[in-house]
């Protein structure tokens, strides 16, 4: 996922560059809907679980990399910082007993 240093805005460029994306997000996902292209059926559920690494005195342990490279299994992702993780469910079909 790449650096990502997350800032508090301090003046008017950083916000005009803020809405500058945010605007471009919102027209990819108009686009989309559109366009017909979000699914419709059939239905999926699923699910994702973030969660930090700590060390033993629960300080965030920079690590991420290697701790993804020890688990090898595609449903561990990297988060925002080198601190955590997600892990992500595969998705299924939202009928009878998707929920056992």
């Amino acid at each position: 996922m790449g650096n990502l240093n997350v800032t508090k805005l301090q003046n008017k460029e950083e916000h005009a560059n803020y809405i500058h994306h945010l605007m471009n997000d919102l027209e990819a996902l108009d686009l989309m809907l559109k366009a017909d292209l979000i699914e419709k059926e059939p239905i999926r559920i699923g699910a994702e679980q973030e969660f930090f690494i700590v060390d033993d005195a629960f300080y965030p342990n920079n690590n991420a990399l290697e701790t993804l490279k020890e688990i090898n299994d595609e449903h561990f992702t990297t988060e925002i910082g080198n601190f955590n993780l997600e892990i992500n469910l595969d998705p299924l079909e939202l009928k009878t007993d998707c929920f056992s």
